[in-house]
């Protein structure tokens, strides 16, 4: 009989987080940075919608704000990676990237 699964608790975790939640938290302060300045500089934030900006960034921002997007896609695919069994990784990624170019020719009906 396998053993019960046990889920972590502050207790059990002594204070250290995991790679998952360290690179979540790198994520989302990342996008914190990236967000405020977005909105403290009048620029429109990106999303699926159409008519969204092309570009997360426009042209010439500072060198800070474009390494925090570095930073940001590092650790999303860092975390794609630990989050995918590895069997299933070139899959998922594969079936990722067909969706995205779908979504991005055909219109929403």
């Amino acid at each position: 009989m396998p053993a019960p699964i046990q889920i972590p608790t502050a207790a059990t975790m002594s204070g250290t987080k995991s790679p998952l939640q360290e690179l979540a938290a790198r994520i989302s302060a990342n996008t914190d940075v990236i967000t405020a300045y977005c909105k403290e500089n009048g620029y429109s934030q990106r999303s699926f919608e159409l008519g969204s900006p092309a570009a997360l960034l426009p042209a010439g921002v500072p060198t800070e704000i474009r390494e925090k997007q570095q930073e940001l896609l590092d650790a999303a695919a860092e975390l794609q990676i630990l989050a995918t069994d590895a069997s299933e990784f070139l899959n998922r990624l594969a079936v990722q990237v067909c969706q995205k170019s779908v979504s991005l020719v055909l219109p929403t009906l």
